[in-house]
């Protein structure tokens, strides 16, 4: 049963809120999608204190509550604010008050209820007091990182969002990432629009229209489910203008309808295309708020008999102040006391609701209850299994379709971790505390691996994957500055592929001769570094071929000793680097030992380029010669490539 209507306006940020009262009509929860640096997580901040500015012009807003918004309302992490990077997904919702002459019709989710077909739409003469009222919309927006390092983030939030807006920076037009995006959306189904950010960086009008008319050229760029809803939506006015449906029109009504008609007939291919200047002015961020309502529709939710026996919560993130807090996306009606398994599969494992929030931008509000398509922050007696372990399948998700599953299977190939490295704690006593601290900080990261390992001079320990050298240099950051707990970690090493066999240490590699031999290879972009220094930064790290401007193709292992230093050293602090994974390259592969009076040490043995070895090696002995305390008698420190000495100090 629809839920009714309510009888007095919604309190917004009342100190409790029901949420049962709001129609699903009401409802956009949408993600905000771009390559890195192209203004995402400024747009969001805009478009929240826009709501907020609305809110308080209507009397909505809670003065004693609500703040100012900062980048530090969705980028709250330490590492992200140092940094000035996103790191994770994080949703936060907003009431956007809008009154009933702006209503406009969307196919099959009309505004007051949920009946189907053109004969039970609504017109707009047709809104009535008690309607308009009731007109808050609630928007969930959720803001997603743009570095290709935390991919797994974006494609763990595409479970909840009903939209998207895919945002282009005006003054560098369409990126990999851009295109990325697009195509997880596309395959997703989630409908998007396109939104030019930074105008106020491109000179003149004629410039961003160039920028936007490239944009509509690109057919990789285009939302297929959103052009598809607009050409039902102009077939539904044109059946009422015609007067197909046996209904009258005032004529008042039938000339918004022709305007409206008018309006989508003029979009460009895949959706309208906006412009926006959110750091200067806020320029566009209305117009964008008032596309949002007409063009990105309300959740849908799978059908009633795909969720017969499935937890009514779908989870979205485990990232909250508890192992039992966790965002979920809500499917069937539910309330605080409710009690319900955890798994279809195990329907005698329950947990019980114990509280339920909204995450709202000015924190997190209590509510006795929530709505299906709703997201919210939920205190749970048991947390929810991030995946069901019968089959696979994401928790409280319904059975995917074959293009579904497709599409899945190569999302999670993009997901596979390429950079590993081993962590210890620093203490052999703080062994359960390190990890009960390292799973917490895994929690909300869905794309690094853990297993477990021992060591016999540094006890039990992790072995970790990560996407690539940034991801794994954010996350021990993450674990040292929100854990405390300092941390040993093994240099990070990369998983080679000999002969369609994945190896990542010299135990794993299968008997020679080897034919085929490959490791990962990464398109790098540096941006605000002196030319000539960074010519010989790149010259230093082996094999690289220049793509573009300031763009090369390295391999990923070359990236892992200490680049992003260096390149802070020569450009004082201000080189961007922009990693974006690119298959595999060939490699000559090696195997580097460590040796003391010639004897090996156990742990230092790795994979390397034949190229990189020599380097490599003196670095090693070098590194030990500094860390080992002088002894009674002589050291004797050696590196070996594929057995032969390369590289020696005498300690």
């Amino acid at each position: 049963t629809p839920p009714s209507w309510p009888s007095s306006p919604i309190p917004c940020l009342a100190p409790v809120v029901d949420v049962l009262m709001i129609p699903p009509s009401l409802l956009r929860t949408f993600g905000l999608v771009a390559h890195v640096d192209h203004g995402k997580t400024t747009l969001a901040v805009a478009l929240m204190a826009e709501t907020l500015q609305r809110r308080r012009a209507t009397g909505q807003a809670r003065t004693d509550r609500d703040g100012t918004m900062g980048m530090d309302t969705f980028d709250s992490l330490a590492v992200e604010m140092r940094r000035g990077i996103t790191v994770r997904a994080v949703a936060k919702s907003t009431w956007y008050p809008r009154d009933a002459s702006s209503l406009v019709l969307y196919p099959g989710q009309p505004h007051g209820g949920v009946a189907q077909g053109v004969a039970s739409l609504p017109l707009l003469g047709e809104i009535d007091d008690q309607h308009e009222q009731a007109l808050r919309y609630l928007l969930t927006l959720i803001d997603c990182p743009g570095h290709d390092d935390f991919s797994g983030q974006v494609l763990a939030s595409l479970r909840s969002m009903s939209g998207a807006l895919l945002a282009i920076d005006a003054a560098q037009g369409p990126a990999s990432g851009t295109a990325k995006g697009a195509r997880w959306l596309n395959e997703a189904g989630i409908p998007f629009m396109r939104v030019l950010t930074k105008c106020d960086m491109v000179e003149g009008p004629d410039a961003v229209a160039a920028v936007a008319s490239l944009v509509e050229g690109k057919q990789d760029l285009r939302s297929v489910r959103l052009e598809a809803a607009i050409h039902d939506r102009l077939a539904v006015l044109d059946r009422l203008l015609s007067g197909a449906t046996g209904r009258s029109l005032d004529p008042h009504v039938s000339h918004q309808l022709q305007v409206e008609a008018e309006e989508l007939a003029s979009l460009p291919a895949g959706g309208p295309i906006l412009t926006v200047a959110a750091r200067r002015d806020g320029t566009g961020v209305t117009d964008l708020l008032d596309a949002i309502i007409r063009y990105l529709p309300p959740p849908t939710l799978p059908p009633d008999d795909s969720l017969a026996g499935a937890p009514p919560l779908s989870l979205i993130d485990a990232s909250g102040a508890s192992p039992r807090q966790q965002l979920v996306r809500v499917l069937r009606p539910v309330a605080v006391g409710d009690s319900f398994p955890r798994s279809v599969h195990r329907p005698t494992d329950t947990t019980r609701v114990r509280a339920l929030h909204l995450p709202m931008v000015e924190g997190l509000v209590d509510v006795p209850s929530a709505s299906p398509g709703q997201v919210v922050m939920a205190s749970l007696s048991a947390p929810l299994p991030l995946v069901d372990t019968a089959d696979g399948s994401t928790n409280g998700a319904s059975p995917a379709s074959a293009t579904a599953a497709s599409s899945a299977t190569t999302q999670s190939a993009e997901l596979e971790p390429l950079v590993f490295a081993e962590l210890f704690a620093e203490s052999v006593d703080n062994g359960d505390i390190f990890a009960a601290a390292v799973e917490r900080v895994a929690r909300s990261d869905p794309s690094v691996t853990l297993s477990r390992i021992s060591s016999v001079a540094l006890g039990a320990g992790f072995l970790a994957g990560f996407r690539g050298p940034l991801h794994c240099e954010i996350w021990l950051e993450r674990l040292e500055t929100e854990e405390g707990l300092a941390t040993v970690a093994a240099e990070p090493g990369v998983v080679y592929e000999v002969d369609g066999v994945r190896v990542r240490t010299p135990d794993e590699l299968p008997p020679k001769p080897w034919r085929v031999v490959q490791q990962p290879a990464v398109l790098v972009t540096v941006r605000d570094a002196p030319r000539g220094p960074l010519l010989s930064l790149i010259a230093s790290i082996g094999t690289a071929v220049e793509t573009d401007y300031n763009t090369w193709r390295l391999p990923l292992a070359s990236l892992l000793a200490g680049f992003s230093a260096r390149l802070a050293a020569i450009s004082g602090g201000a080189g961007r680097l922009d990693i974006v994974h690119d298959g595999q390259m060939d490699v000559s592969l090696v195997v580097l030992d460590a040796r003391a009076n010639g004897a090996p040490l156990d742990g230092l043995s790795r994979l390397c380029a034949r190229e990189d070895a020599q380097r490599l090696a003196t670095a090693l002995v070098t590194r030990l010669a500094d860390a080992l305390p002088r002894q009674q008698f002589d050291l004797s420190l050696q590196a070996a490539v594929d057995g032969r000495i390369v590289a020696a100090r005498k300690l």
